[in-house]
């Protein structure tokens, strides 16, 4: 008999898939900047093992004008590929989108390409989304989200770090296209920044009781997709030693079933951790349902910049108290 940690345990992504619905051109982003594009990757096999052509984007943390990268479209957009490295190599090793795509080619992926936008405003990234989507033709967008903070509206206690979320939510949700998704992995790691997962889980019923949620998707380490996911967060923080991700990370180790406070490197040293099974699990709802909640969203609406951004939230949230952090009552 077959032990039970050897069976296969299949992501069908059947809730993601569903708010998708017929789309066959998709293009998947990560929401917060940085390595949040990595947990584009799973849903981004599954899809692809079902036929639908993929697209990756990402939200830069990195200096792209200091790289090899191709500038294209407004903003403007970069095309980073595994020869965009920085010019002094070894010594910029936080270069996610680079390092992904090494990944990929690794994999056997033809031509790996990651569309990376440069730190901009609400307006300036909404035209790029507009550019981006028609340049490539897809009939999809969705923003992955490496945590849960992108479901705050701005009235919470605590909000994580919603300058790159609310500039990726605003600009796609302006964008002429069949279908936008928000997905978010990662469920309890923005404790770190602040967040009552209290506020998430009002966040989710809030957008079930409006029809906008589509379901929750759990990703293993012995599904393929799962596997891939660590394995790729494995090689990135090899190349990216000292700037690893945490958020990457902890979604990974729950991938694997670890739980608890398990040492995840330097970074999270003296930081107690709780890593559990809800970190891999994959939330979906409707983007616009999601914009449509961000309270703060006339105020940052006309930003050029993402400096601008950041003045226009703590100018907001200085005018609206914040409310009374709240715990989960168990």
């Amino acid at each position: 008999m077959t032990a039970t940690a050897d069976r296969p345990h299949p992501f069908p992504a059947a809730a993601f898939k569903a708010g998708l619905g017929p789309a066959r051109s998709v293009l998947l982003t990560g929401c917060g900047g940085g390595c949040d594009v990595f947990s584009t990757v799973p849903l981004a096999l599954a899809l692809a093992a079902g036929g639908v052509q993929v697209h990756l984007a990402s939200y830069a943390f990195t200096y792209l004008d200091s790289t090899v990268a191709e500038a294209v479209g407004p903003a403007p957009w970069w095309k980073v590929t595994p020869t965009s490295h920085s010019p002094i190599g070894d010594f910029d090793p936080y270069q996610p989108e680079r390092h992904l795509t090494r990944w990929l080619a690794g994999r056997g992926w033809v031509d790996p390409v990651v569309w990376t936008l440069e730190r901009t405003g609400v307006t300036p990234a909404a035209t790029a989304w507009q550019w981006l989507v028609d340049h490539l033709a897809v009939d999809a967008v969705v923003a992955v989200d490496g945590g849960t903070d992108s479901l705050m509206t701005g009235i919470e206690h605590g909000l994580g770090t919603p300058t790159e979320d609310a500039t990726t939510i605003l600009g796609v949700d302006t964008v002429d296209v069949d279908r936008k998704l928000l997905t978010s992995v990662g469920f309890g790691v923005d404790a770190f920044h602040g967040v009552a997962h209290v506020d998430v889980l009002e966040a989710v019923a809030r957008l079930e009781a409006a029809g906008a949620f589509w379901g929750v998707d759990h990703l293993s380490h012995r599904s393929p997709e799962g596997a891939a996911f660590v394995d790729l967060v494995d090689f990135a923080n090899a190349a990216m030693a000292g700037c690893e991700s945490i958020v990457a990370s902890s979604v990974a180790a729950a991938v694997r079933g670890d739980f608890g406070n398990v040492p995840l490197g330097a970074r999270t040293a003296g930081s107690e951790l709780f890593i559990n099974p809800l970190m891999a699990m994959y939330w979906t709802f409707d983007l616009p349902a999601v914009a449509a909640r961000i309270a703060y969203r006339d105020a940052v609406s006309g930003s050029q910049t993402h400096r601008d951004t950041i003045e226009r939230i703590v100018a907001w949230r200085k005018q609206v108290p914040p409310a009374p952090r709240r715990n989960l009552p168990m």
